[in-house]
């Protein structure tokens, strides 16, 4: 899965969870929520600048914004 979602040091192995919505409830609109997927890592952005004139160059790796997830059926697989 690939999320439109930033993800952190800390964030690899928690749930990513998917909201829909219910229609036929008594009291209104009723939410439900599935687990979908665990976050395995966060896509990197990487910016280099280069002085060409003195030989100088430094890399910045940054978060891109994007992250992967494992879906839950892959997971159920490994795990049985």
């Amino acid at each position: 899965l690939v999320l439109d979602s930033p993800a952190f040091k800390g964030n690899s192995g928690g749930p990513i969870i998917a909201r829909s919505e219910l229609k036929a409830v008594p009291n209104g609109i009723g939410l439900e929520y599935k687990v979908v997927g665990i976050v395995v890592e966060f896509v990197p952005f990487e910016e280099r600048w280069v002085n060409s004139q003195f030989g100088y160059w430094n890399t910045t790796i940054s978060n891109s914004g994007y992250s992967i997830g494992e879906p839950m059926d892959s997971i159920f697989e490994t795990l049985w």
